[in-house]
């Protein structure tokens, strides 16, 4: 009798699940069929990454979309934004149109929006760890400390020192290592067979034009999570997601023999596109400092420039700003003097 009492319990709970199955498949199903698209004068495509071989991937796709969306009447005109990285020849635009063309699309329904300027990025960085438990011969620990050191700009005896130092697994040689660092010193490992050397891969907004327009764009602190402005605002949609480090290890965390090591690039997140004009969010900033000097203002003061015909915000400021780069710094010199004091 318990028997079948257990074995009825178990039949209603499986069908209980796949009727819930069925029905969140068919109201998916259901949902994926509804058509939203609707007639638009134009199909606006927000730039991605580009370089001299043309447009990347995730471009490539929402141009091929705009593209089908144009072919199929549902738009009259195709707009392509994108503007020029440092150092770069063309626009991200430029490269878009070219792609565009390239599919049959009349010149004259294509245009181009190439004014952009990159206010905040996301770039790679790594944290490295010396694994002091690890089979690390004291060779290996010699030419460990030598290079890293070099590469790195640490004191190699200072390497070595927490390469003896056994109340602790996991030692942190630096955080925030480049890309570009990381890949050398992923070189040095493979090729000289070393074991111990871990990296924790992430990643760490940059803002190139440092003070501009700082109290509207805000920053990423050191957990790259949006604390002002649009990084705050919209921290979900900016926030990346991490990479990961592969590789083996025995049931006591040691490297396994003929250990191997394989890093997955952290995944890209949205971008936020403003209407914001490095231009004249510029003078805008000298302007208002100007007049803050000129007439002895005292509580900062605040400006906007805005197109009359379209609505659209060219440039914001708020005075006195700071670098989001270093955000930890501060700026005013009496609030400095007061931080010392009560330090």
């Amino acid at each position: 009798m318990k028997k079948s009492k257990r074995a009825t319990i178990i039949v209603v709970v499986f069908i209980t699940f796949l009727v819930y199955f069925i029905i969140n498949a068919f109201v998916i199903y259901r949902y994926g069929k509804i058509d939203e698209k609707r007639k638009s004068d134009v199909v606006i495509i927000l730039g991605a990454a580009t370089d001299i071989n043309g447009v990347s991937p995730v471009y490539r796709e929402r141009i091929n979309h705009g593209i089908w969306l144009y072919e199929n009447n549902y738009a009259d005109y195709i707009i392509v934004t994108g503007g020029k990285a440092d150092g770069a020849e063309f626009s991200d635009a430029y490269y878009a149109k070219r792609y565009v063309l390239s599919k049959e699309v009349p010149e004259d329904v294509v245009f181009i929006e190439e004014q952009s300027k990159i206010n905040a990025f996301e770039n790679i960085v790594s944290n490295y760890y010396l694994n002091n438990f690890g089979s690390m011969s004291k060779a290996d620990m010699e030419l460990v400390s030598q290079t890293l050191g070099d590469i790195l700009e640490l004191e190699p005896t200072w390497i070595a020192q927490q390469g003896k130092d056994l109340r602790q697994r996991y030692k942190r040689l630096k955080a925030k290592v480049s890309r570009e660092v990381a890949d050398e010193i992923r070189r040095f490992i493979n090729e000289n067979e070393i074991r111990g050397i871990h990296l924790e891969p992430e990643s760490k907004r940059y803002y190139p034009y440092g003070t501009l327009a700082s109290q509207v764009i805000g920053f990423a602190n050191s957990s790259n999570t949006g604390c002002e402005g649009i990084e705050a605002a919209y921290n979900s949609f900016l926030e990346g997601g991490t990479g990961k480090v592969i590789t083996t290890k025995g049931n006591n965390e040691m490297d396994m023999p003929f250990s191997y090591e394989d890093f997955t690039v952290p995944a890209d997140a949205c971008d936020v596109v403003l209407t914001l004009d490095n231009t004249v969010q510029t003078c805008l900033e000298k302007q208002m400092k100007l007049a803050m000097d000129r007439y002895c203002v005292l509580n900062g003061a605040f400006g906007m420039v805005m197109d009359v015909n379209t609505g659209e915000i060219l440039a914001m400021a708020t005075l006195g700003g700071y670098d989001p780069n270093q955000y930890l710094e501060v700026n005013d010199p009496e609030v400095e003097e007061l931080r010392l004091q009560y330090l």
